[in-house]
């Protein structure tokens, strides 16, 4: 772990697989845990500079602490979210019947 800037590709490395279960196991779902996944790792990328931490174990509680603030946004929003793309009729890309399965199945 760099001083003062995380190493996201090394966090994705080393956490990446059980960030999307700890999301999938909170959200029952795992299209939408991909997504707070994906939403994650961009929001690390993005504040990687303002990074304090030193240490492996500071580094991944910095993420799980961005993956819970996207975890606690998406259930604040969730109904208002959900009327506002049926009514504007938008439809997010479904994931395979393979992904969605091999997601499942990690998530015991």
């Amino acid at each position: 772990m760099r001083r003062r800037e995380a190493d996201i590709a090394e966090l994705y490395r080393r956490h990446g697989r059980e960030l999307l279960l700890f999301l999938v196991r909170r959200t029952a779902d795992p299209e939408t845990a991909l997504d707070l996944w994906a939403e994650t790792f961009a929001q690390a990328t993005a504040g990687r500079r303002r990074f304090r931490g030193r240490t492996e174990d500071e580094a991944a509680a910095w993420l799980y602490g961005i993956a819970r603030h996207q975890l606690s946004a998406w259930y604040r929003r969730g109904v208002v979210e959900r009327r506002g793309l049926q009514r504007l009729r938008i439809e997010r890309r479904e994931l395979t019947e393979v992904e969605h399965e091999r997601i499942v199945d990690l998530a015991g």
